[in-house]
């Protein structure tokens, strides 16, 4: 296949798996927001913090499960490759929920800013983090300090 050619086959093959993501993700969206409404009604967690931890989690499980699979080969560049991957997903969901945020209270000038200390911290562990993929390898304790963040 000359290179014009296949350009264009992975061009109409990428928006297509985007489109079909885009569906998937508008037919299970709404049902995840209730089942995470709902474990924040039987846990008496506010939902608020419940769309900051378990939400990431969920839609993130891939990208945790490989990297649960690349770190159990006890190497170093497996270890580091999969802290890496962590690391942008991390980077990743602070940017959107950071974004959605901001944005909505763009939009809608009725709401109240409480969240000072939430969207600060946020930010914050977002700088140490890319200050912290500049690194090459890591260590133990690099991924405890990661960790903890």
């Amino acid at each position: 296949m000359d290179p014009s050619t296949r350009t264009s086959k992975i061009v109409q093959k990428s928006l297509m798996m985007m489109i079909c993501g885009t569906i998937v993700v508008l037919i299970f969206s709404d049902p995840m927001v209730d089942v995470l409404g709902r474990v924040g009604e039987i846990t008496k967690i506010e939902a608020f913090f419940i769309s900051f931890i378990l939400a990431p989690l969920a839609s993130n499980a891939p990208e945790i499960l490989a990297s649960i699979s690349y770190a159990a080969k006890k190497t170093k560049k497996s270890i580091s490759i999969s802290i890496s991957n962590l690391q942008g997903v991390a980077c990743m969901n602070i940017t959107f929920a950071l974004a959605i945020f901001y944005y909505l209270f763009i939009l809608d000038h009725g709401l109240k800013w409480e969240f000072t200390a939430e969207s600060t911290s946020l930010l914050i562990v977002q700088l140490i983090m890319s200050a912290v993929s500049m690194k090459e390898s890591f260590s133990t304790a690099w991924g405890l300090f990661i960790i903890c963040l």
